[in-house]
Protein backbone atom coordinates (compact mmCIF):
# COMPACT_ATOMS: atom_id res chain seq x y z
CA UNK A 1 0.00 0.00 0.00
CA UNK A 2 1.46 3.48 -0.66
CA UNK A 3 0.55 6.12 1.89
CA UNK A 4 0.14 9.49 1.17
CA UNK A 5 3.66 10.49 2.73
CA UNK A 6 5.50 7.97 -0.14
CA UNK A 7 3.31 8.99 -2.73
CA UNK A 8 4.65 13.25 -1.38
CA UNK A 9 8.00 11.65 -1.53
CA UNK A 10 8.07 10.32 -4.96
CA UNK A 11 6.26 13.53 -6.19
CA UNK A 12 9.21 15.98 -4.82
CA UNK A 13 11.75 13.48 -6.23
CA UNK A 14 10.73 13.46 -9.68
CA UNK A 15 9.78 16.69 -9.92
CA UNK A 16 13.49 17.82 -8.25
CA UNK A 17 14.69 15.41 -11.34
CA UNK A 18 12.99 18.13 -14.25
CA UNK A 19 14.50 20.75 -12.56
CA UNK A 20 17.34 22.12 -14.62
CA UNK A 21 19.88 24.89 -13.11
CA UNK A 22 20.74 28.18 -15.05
CA UNK A 23 24.29 28.69 -14.96
CA UNK A 24 25.49 32.08 -14.33
CA UNK A 25 27.72 33.58 -16.81
CA UNK A 26 30.87 34.98 -14.84
CA UNK A 27 31.46 39.09 -15.34
CA UNK A 28 34.59 41.03 -15.64
CA UNK A 29 34.73 44.71 -15.15
CA UNK A 30 35.26 47.06 -18.09
CA UNK A 31 36.93 50.55 -16.79
CA UNK A 32 36.85 53.64 -19.03
CA UNK A 33 38.61 56.94 -18.66
CA UNK A 34 37.70 59.87 -20.53
CA UNK A 35 40.63 61.59 -22.39
CA UNK A 36 42.20 64.64 -21.54
CA UNK A 37 40.42 66.73 -23.89
CA UNK A 38 36.97 65.63 -22.73
CA UNK A 39 37.33 65.37 -18.85
CA UNK A 40 36.11 69.34 -18.60
CA UNK A 41 32.81 67.95 -20.43
CA UNK A 42 32.46 64.60 -17.93
CA UNK A 43 29.37 65.42 -16.52
CA UNK A 44 27.85 65.38 -19.42
CA UNK A 45 29.42 62.10 -21.12
CA UNK A 46 26.94 59.27 -21.05
CA UNK A 47 27.63 55.46 -21.15
CA UNK A 48 25.69 52.74 -22.63
CA UNK A 49 26.13 49.05 -22.95
CA UNK A 50 24.11 47.16 -25.57
CA UNK A 51 21.27 50.15 -25.80
CA UNK A 52 20.92 50.55 -22.27
CA UNK A 53 22.12 53.38 -20.44
CA UNK A 54 25.18 52.55 -17.65
CA UNK A 55 25.91 55.68 -16.05
CA UNK A 56 27.81 59.07 -16.02
CA UNK A 57 31.59 59.25 -16.05
CA UNK A 58 32.75 60.59 -12.69
CA UNK A 59 36.32 62.66 -12.65
CA UNK A 60 36.79 61.06 -15.59
CA UNK A 61 36.10 57.68 -14.85
CA UNK A 62 33.52 55.24 -15.15
CA UNK A 63 33.52 50.97 -14.23
CA UNK A 64 30.57 48.54 -15.33
CA UNK A 65 30.64 45.06 -15.22
CA UNK A 66 29.56 42.81 -17.98
CA UNK A 67 29.43 39.33 -19.36
CA UNK A 68 32.32 37.49 -21.13
CA UNK A 69 30.58 38.20 -24.22
CA UNK A 70 30.89 40.66 -27.42
CA UNK A 71 28.69 44.36 -26.00
CA UNK A 72 28.73 47.52 -28.02
CA UNK A 73 29.81 50.62 -25.91
CA UNK A 74 28.49 53.90 -26.63
CA UNK A 75 29.90 56.86 -25.29
CA UNK A 76 27.93 60.34 -26.08
CA UNK A 77 29.60 63.62 -24.56
CA UNK A 78 27.97 67.22 -25.86
CA UNK A 79 30.38 68.45 -28.30
CA UNK A 80 31.88 65.19 -29.20
CA UNK A 81 30.95 62.63 -32.17
CA UNK A 82 30.06 59.31 -30.32
CA UNK A 83 32.56 57.11 -29.43
CA UNK A 84 31.89 53.46 -30.15
CA UNK A 85 33.39 50.28 -29.72
CA UNK A 86 32.70 46.73 -29.81
CA UNK A 87 34.12 45.12 -26.56
CA UNK A 88 34.47 41.44 -26.46
CA UNK A 89 35.31 40.28 -22.77
CA UNK A 90 36.57 36.98 -22.86
CA UNK A 91 38.35 34.30 -20.57
CA UNK A 92 41.66 35.93 -20.66
CA UNK A 93 39.77 38.93 -19.11
CA UNK A 94 37.98 37.02 -16.17
CA UNK A 95 38.31 38.32 -13.05
CA UNK A 96 40.43 41.06 -13.63
CA UNK A 97 38.17 42.75 -16.65
CA UNK A 98 40.06 45.56 -19.15
CA UNK A 99 40.61 49.07 -19.41
CA UNK A 100 39.84 51.48 -22.18
CA UNK A 101 41.00 55.07 -23.23
CA UNK A 102 37.38 56.75 -24.66
CA UNK A 103 39.33 59.06 -27.00
CA UNK A 104 35.84 60.73 -29.09
CA UNK A 105 36.49 63.51 -32.11
CA UNK A 106 35.47 66.73 -31.78
CA UNK A 107 32.11 67.23 -33.14
CA UNK A 108 32.39 69.68 -36.57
Amino acid sequence: MITPRCLLASVLLLCASCVTVASEQPWAPLRLTLDDQVVGAHNEAFVYVDGDYRGNFVGGKFTTYLTLEPHEVKVFTTGFQDWVREVALGRQEYPDGTALLVTPVRAQ
